[in-house]
């Protein structure tokens, strides 16, 4: 099993925000030209390293970036990566599967909790993968874009039958609201 594991990425001797610098502002990574250091990392106490259960970590920058609408709120939103990585970030269309195809036990055998959701190819061959930790699953809907899935783990990359999972982002609303306590937040709109 390949596991990608957002919350972990943050774990022990990592999470120190002084080791954290978030580059941003460009499909290559070469060419990244703003960079932010992290102020706090905020990892979701119920985190269970086997499981995978409540795998999201918030980072608050020293200065603001982009927003990315979140359910019913917006918030600036950063994603992080370890691990070997292309230079030039990818987008690929997937498909979101219901709870019950993601536990069927030839797909990933009631792994599956409320707190993700599993999407990709049946198929094969469209997955996020190992450098993806953390990364954004987004829909544009009225031309904006909202945040519903980071990138948490899965069974290698792109394999039949092994899509990829997301930590479910409207189960974590009120933890994320929750944490932002203090922070301006706006309204989205289309």
């Amino acid at each position: 099993m390949h596991e990608r594991s957002t919350a972990f990425v943050f774990h022990d001797r990592l999470s120190d925000p002084e080791l954290w610098t978030v580059a941003y502002g460009d499909v290559h990574l070469s060419n990244l030209p703003t960079r932010r250091s992290a102020k706090r990392i905020v990892r979701h106490k119920k985190f269970d390293p086997k499981t995978n259960d409540f795998d999201i970590a918030l980072l608050k920058l020293s200065k603001t970036v982009r927003p990315l609408c979140l359910p019913n709120i917006c918030k600036y939103i950063f994603f992080s990566f370890s691990g070997p990585s292309p230079d030039t970030l990818h987008q690929a269309p997937v498909t979101i599967y219901l709870p019950q195809i993601c536990n069927h036990p030839y797909v990933l055998n009631g792994r599956v909790t409320e707190t993700m959701f599993c999407a990709g190819n049946l198929r094969g061959g469209v997955d996020t993968c190992q450098g993806d930790s953390g990364g954004p699953l987004v829909v544009n809907s009225g031309n904006v874009w909202w945040l519903i899935g980071v990138t948490s783990w899965g069974y290698g990359c792109g394999l039949r039958t092994k899509p990829g999972l997301y930590g479910n982002i409207s189960f974590f609303m009120e933890w994320i609201q929750k944490q932002m306590q203090g922070d301006s937040l706006r309204k989205c709109s289309g």
